[in-house]
């Protein structure tokens, strides 16, 4: 029975290097959410926020000197090399811990070396994390309803905008046509939205009608427009019928200070420069929250039960954090100062 003996020294041998190598902890699901943040997001500062001692990870694969590693360090070395860094080198630690051996995973190794690192937080993980900053389905049906048009809250819509009652419902609603008058702006309310939405979408203009003239809609490419011009202008448009155009007031007749107004003549134009209806659509102008779009359902009688956002919805919405664009300049700020300000 010698080799029972073999054996039990062996594991008492791996026991003390484990309990006496250098000092090792288990990343938490914070550790491990702020990492993939930190790597996403290419934000070295984020790294600090990770427990100086939790692993890396075990590579037992990996040949000796890259078998262990400081999940903080991981964090500096892949940065370093992505953004790149090599200042970040100087805060990459070797690892030595029972039989694994990181001692080559050092600030030389990092400057000499193009390593190519990833974020692998588990969606359970992420999910959580984002809900105790804050984020909650709310938040990230919103992000969906701005940014994504194939999503379960269009889907909804779309299911019931095809039922023999909603057009109905539609014209029943309150009426908010009324005489233009200069100078009385104002924005347009949820129900006009809706209008909007469903009379571009069903290709009937008389339900732009039902829209104020003073309405106004704020567009990222046109800065404030009266959308029942819009309206007009996009049934037009997606019809290609030119007639349809006569809606929309002349160039010639256009109001005292008007702008950004949809007329006749580019009405016109666009429609002869773009004959083919199965080229291109316009619009429509949806409301700009999934509040207000909920809210403008909920007043035509519906409530529509919309499932919970998945896992992938919340990656999708930290995807889109992740890539600087001037749409989320803000959003991601606030993220990210959420983040940093984890405990």
């Amino acid at each position: 029975m010698k080799w029972v003996g073999l054996v039990c020294a062996l594991l008492a041998a791996w026991w003390l290097f484990r309990m006496f190598g250098q000092r090792t902890d288990t990343p938490s699901d914070r550790d491990s959410f702020i990492y993939e943040i930190a790597i996403s997001f290419r934000e070295p500062g984020l790294c600090q926020k990770i427990t100086p001692y939790a692993e890396g990870g075990e590579a037992g694969w990996a040949r000796p000197g890259y078998q262990i590693s400081y999940l903080q360090s991981n964090c500096y070395l892949y940065l370093a090399a992505s953004l790149p860094d090599p200042s970040l080198c100087d805060k990459v630690r070797p690892l030595r811990k029972g039989f694994l051996d990181g001692s080559k995973m050092t600030p030389e190794f990092c400057r000499s070396n193009r390593v190519v690192g990833g974020a692998a937080a588990d969606g359970h993980v992420v999910v959580a994390a984002m809900r105790r900053l804050g984020y909650l389905d709310q938040q990230i049906r919103e992000f969906q309803y701005r940014n994504l048009f194939s999503n379960p809250i269009h889907a909804a819509y779309d299911q019931l905008r095809q039922g023999s009652e909603f057009a109905e419902r539609i014209e029943s609603a309150p009426n908010f046509a009324e005489p233009f008058a200069a100078g009385r702006s104002r924005a347009a309310n949820d129900l006009e939205y809706l209008y909007d939405v469903f009379a571009v979408d069903s290709d009937n203009s008389a339900y732009c009608g039902k829209i104020s003239p003073n309405a106004a809609a704020e567009l990222p490419s046109h800065g404030i427009v009266p959308i029942r011009l819009e309206c007009y202008n996009d049934v037009a448009f997606n019809t290609r019928n030119v007639n349809a155009c006569d809606k929309l007031p002349t160039e010639a007749n256009l109001p005292a200070g008007a702008r950004n107004f949809r007329t006749r003549e580019s009405c016109s134009r666009s429609i002869v420069a773009c004959r083919r209806p199965d080229l291109y659509r316009s619009g429509p102008e949806f409301p700009p929250t999934f509040s207000s779009f909920q809210n403008a359902l909920h007043e035509i009688g519906y409530d529509p039960i919309i499932p919970g956002p998945t896992y992938t919805d919340y990656e999708d919405f930290l995807r889109y954090l992740s890539h600087s664009n001037p749409s989320n300049v803000s959003a991601r700020a606030e993220f990210l100062r959420r983040v940093a300000s984890m405990n």
